[in-house]
C-alpha cells in the first residue's frame, strides 16, 4: 500500500505521470503495459479482497509483460537459457521521490522496502 498526499501526483495512469514505473525480475526493468485506476467507490468484490481500501483511497492494477523474454536493449539472457527468478524489484521513482518495494518468490528472506523522498521533500541545512 502506497499513501500519496498530493493528489496531483496520485497519477500512475496518466501518460505524463510524475512517476516512473518499473518490474525487475532479473532480466532487466519492464515499464507496465497497463495501468487500471480504481476510484471510490469500490465495488464489493475489490473491497473483500483489500480489506485495508476505504473511501479515501485510490488503488490501482499494474500489469507488466511477460517476463520470459528480456526487456529491450538489456544484455539480459532469455529466460529459457537462465535460472528461474526468485526475487522482484517493483520501482516507482519520480521527483517527489522513490520507492522499492522486493519479494521473494522462494520463501527466502526478503529485504526490506525503502522510500527516499525527493530533493523537494528533504529537510532544510543551515550551513
Amino acid at each position: 500500500m502506497v499513501y500519496i498526499p498530493d493528489r496531483t501526483a496520485n497519477d500512475w495512469n496518466e501518460p505524463g505521470s510524475v512517476w516512473r514505473l518499473a518490474l525487475n525480475m532479473g532480466t532487466g526493468e519492464r515499464p507496465p503495459d497497463r495501468i487500471q485506476r480504481f476510484d471510490t467507490p469500490f465495488s464489493a468484490e475489490l473491497r473483500a479482497l483489500y480489506p485495508y481500501i476505504d473511501e479515501y483511497s485510490v488503488a490501482y492494477l499494474v500489469r507488466f509483460p511477460d517476463p520470459s523474454t528480456p526487456a529491450p536493449g538489456s544484455t539480459a539472457r532469455p529466460a529459457s537459457q537462465t535460472a528461474t527468478a526468485t526475487e522482484v524489484l517493483f520501482i516507482a521513482a519520480g521527483a517527489p521521490g522513490q520507492m522499492r518495494f522486493y519479494w521473494r518468490l522462494d520463501a527466502g528472506p526478503e529485504p526490506p522496502s525503502v522510500g527516499d523522498p525527493g530533493a523537494g521533500e528533504q529537510p532544510a541545512t543551515i550551513k
